[in-house]
């Protein structure tokens, strides 16, 4: 689907999604992180002075926003790898007005 803001999606990335295996030795089980879309479209930008005071009350660890195409399968808990940077969706954004576009929030420097 084209839309009017594919012109800004200036970078691909792969989310990844978090299975748990228990484990018969461990309560605890042994996470594993797999791919769950690969090379989606999308725009990572810092959040604005704005935004850092309107998300920041809630979603403190937040830094940085990301744009994609709308409907994409993609949930807070997933990971976002734009080449050597993981960064993890800690919420969405406000839609309002951007139906063809999805915005998400993100932390930064997580370590698979």
């Amino acid at each position: 689907m084209t839309t009017q803001w594919d012109d800004l999606f200036l970078s691909t990335v792969t989310t990844k999604r978090v299975t748990h295996a228990a484990s018969g030795r461990s309560a605890a089980g042994t996470d594993t992180w797999a791919n769950s879309l690969v090379g989606i479209a999308v725009a990572i930008q810092p959040l604005s002075v704005r935004e850092l005071e309107q998300y920041g009350k809630v979603t403190p660890q937040a830094a940085y926003k990301m744009y994609t195409a709308a409907g994409q399968d993609i949930l807070a808990r997933d990971r976002v790898h734009e080449n050597s940077t993981v960064y993890q969706i800690v919420g969405a954004m406000d839609q309002a007005g951007m139906g063809e576009v999805d915005k998400f929030l993100l932390s930064r420097a997580i370590e698979d």
